[in-house]
C-alpha cells in the first residue's frame, strides 16, 4: 500500500518525509501532499538544504494539494493531529485510511512540528524526528 505524507503546504515536512521513506524503503510507494498547498511551489530552501545534508535531493519537488484521488489504495500519514482532523472532516468516507505519522509509528500523541520560518537547526530537528518516526513504520508497510 502506498503512503501519502501530508503537511500544510507540502514544502517542508511532507517532502522530507517522502524522501526519507523512499530512501529507507526503496520497494514501497510514497508521495506527499499539503492541505493548503500552492501547487507547483518548490520545497522550502531549508528543507532542500537539510535533505541534502543527508544525501537526499528535494530540488525537483513541486508542491501538490491533497485530493480525493490520493486516497485510492493509499494510507494517509498526516504530520499532526490537526491535519488528521481536517482530513477526516473533508474526507470522512476514507476515515479508515487516515492516520498521523505518530500513530503509524506507535506514538499516537506525537506530532511533527512545522519548522517553517525557523532556523536551520529547527529543520534539522524536524528531519531527525521524521527519520525516527519513519524508522518505526516498517511493520505498517509490510502488513498492508
Amino acid at each position: 500500500m502506498k503512503i501519502v505524507f501530508v503537511c500544510t503546504g507540502n514544502t517542508c515536512r511532507s517532502p522530507m518525509a517522502e524522501a526519507i521513506a523512499k530512501s529507507r524503503y526503496p520497494g514501497s510507494a510514497f508521495s506527499s501532499r499539503g492541505v493548503s498547498a500552492c501547487a507547483g511551489e518548490g520545497a522550502n530552501p531549508k528543507s532542500v538544504g537539510t535533505a541534502s545534508e543527508h544525501g537526499l535531493n528535494l530540488t525537483k519537488h513541486k508542491a501538490r494539494q491533497i485530493g480525493g484521488r490520493d486516497f485510492k489504495k493509499a494510507a494517509i500519514a498526516a504530520m499532526t493531529r490537526g491535519h488528521k482532523e481536517l482530513l477526516l472532516r473533508k474526507y470522512a468516507k476514507y476515515a479508515d485510511r487516515i492516520y498521523t505519522l505518530g500513530e503509524l509509528a506507535g506514538e499516537p500523541e506525537r506530532d511533527v512540528p512545522d519548522p517553517y520560518g525557523g532556523t536551520d537547526d529547527d529543520y534539522r530537528d524536524c528531519f531527525g524526528m521524521l527519520e525516527g518516526l519513519i524508522a518505526k513504520i516498517e511493520g505498517f508497510i509490510t502488513k498492508k
